[in-house]
């Protein structure tokens, strides 16, 4: 439970980066607010995601091959949460208010590309602690479930902290708050660590190359990823676009901010409380086909969340959510038992431990997808000026089905059968 805690944190952190930020030095869809010049969006968007690809394998391979008293992860995760607190902060605190400031973007991709360093130095080793305390099965599931359930309240947390504190302390005096909330939760997992004696074997130490190597070549991790990757973009680009949405609504400008959040908690609590009726029933769980899940969940996800960008009223865009919610619960569950899974069979089958470069490339995929999110919102608002939130609508049904159709090749049987041959 304690290290499911630690998703909470850098949750409640990448969310509020990925969907705010853009808020922040963009506050409406028109040029002429912005705190950067609009020639820099591919800058402050996606270069940063460039340099994470470079720090990603190699940390994750750094990790892997480290030896020390406390294990390959720990000392990785500790030494990186107080610079990620202060860089995620300081994303935050442009040096100008002035509309189109090349200082702005600069300012803002340099904060970024550091953040994302220590981002890499948490959340890779984190990850991959996963099949290193857990066996594959009930309690795999069950871990991925908590993790699942802390990825939810960590992204329900970031609206209800801005809806409580924005009036009081402005959006920028409320992700102060948000981000010492988020500190505490990144310590959770070394708890465990610090009341009992840990078992840390000395293991082989992979090469970066043939670790990068092995986990591209597996076939069952590319049809994951692609997936991962496909899915999770059309989720960010919908919770980004969110933001937006009021304005179709007339919804005076000071209240957009308050009705965004309510939009985003109403998607989250559903997903919470599914996700206690479905994945923490033991009952119903045990009944569930998570290949067959995880599909559905694509769909009851992705449909109202396209819908919502033609919403004209304040009820039908919650409804939109309400249903949402629904698969947003199983797309936040279900991908870490299979990651979990591969990276188990991988490592029966080579009989070497490199599960920290699957991670790290999941953690990439992650990361990219929150960059990607902001940057396609603003670029299908830009082509298409008068018809971008529809178009918004068009890309994340076109991506679920997308999603949905590379999955249908995923081997889960085989994969079970590895598992339970060498159980």
């Amino acid at each position: 439970m304690l290290y499911s805690l630690g998703h909470f944190g850098f949750t409640l952190l990448g969310f509020t980066l990925a969907t705010w930020m853009v808020k922040h030095y963009m506050p409406t869809l028109e040029k002429t607010t912005w705190l950067i010049p609009a020639s820099y969006v591919t800058l402050v968007t996606i270069v940063p995601r460039i340099t994470d690809a470079i720090n990603d394998p190699l940390i994750a391979n750094w990790s892997d091959r480290t030896v020390s008293r406390w294990g390959r992860r720990y000392p990785f995760m500790l030494v990186s949460i107080v610079p990620l607190i202060l860089t995620f902060n300081l994303i935050w605190s442009n040096p100008s208010q002035n509309v189109g400031s090349e200082e702005n973007a600069l300012w803002w991709f340099l904060m970024q590309v550091l953040f994302f360093i220590f981002c890499t130095c948490y959340v890779v080793p984190y990850l991959s602690l996963m099949p290193e305390i857990s066996k594959p099965g009930e309690e795999r599931l069950k871990i991925s479930t908590y993790q699942g359930l802390s990825r939810l309240l960590g992204m329900l947390a970031c609206p209800l902290l801005i809806k409580t504190f924005e009036p009081q302390y402005g959006l920028v005096g409320a992700i102060k708050i948000i981000s010492i909330v988020a500190m505490v939760f990144l310590f959770a997992p070394f708890a465990k660590m610090l009341t009992g004696k840990q078992d840390f074997k000395k293991e082989e130490k992979p090469e970066l190359i043939k670790s990068i190597s092995t986990a591209l070549k597996n076939k069952p991790f590319l049809i994951f990823l692609s997936t991962h990757f496909i899915y999770l973009i059309s989720v960010m680009v919908g919770l980004t676009a969110i933001t937006y949405v009021p304005a179709n609504m007339n919804i005076p400008l000071e209240e957009e901010i308050g009705f965004s959040a309510v939009l985003q908690s109403t998607a989250i609590i559903i997903a919470i409380i599914s996700t206690n009726f479905f994945w923490l029933n033991k009952k119903i769980k045990n009944k569930i086909n998570l290949k067959k899940a995880f599909i559905y969940s694509l769909l009851i996800f992705g449909v109202p969340m396209a819908a919502i960008t033609i919403a004209t009223s304040k009820i039908l865009a919650l409804l939109f959510m309400f249903i949402s919610g629904l698969g947003l619960s199983g797309l936040f569950i279900v991908p870490y038992a299979f990651l979990a899974d591969i990276v188990e069979a991988e490592n029966i089958k080579t009989r070497e431990n490199k599960e920290c470069m699957f991670y790290g490339i999941q953690g990439l995929i992650l990361k990219s997808c929150y960059g990607l999110g902001p940057f396609i919102v603003l670029y299908l608002q830009k082509i298409f000026p008068e018809n971008g939130l529809k178009m918004i609508g068009l890309f994340i049904m076109i991506f679920s089905l997308m999603a949905i159709t590379i999955f249908l090749n995923y081997p889960d049987a085989e994969i079970k059968k590895t598992l339970k041959e060498n159980s």
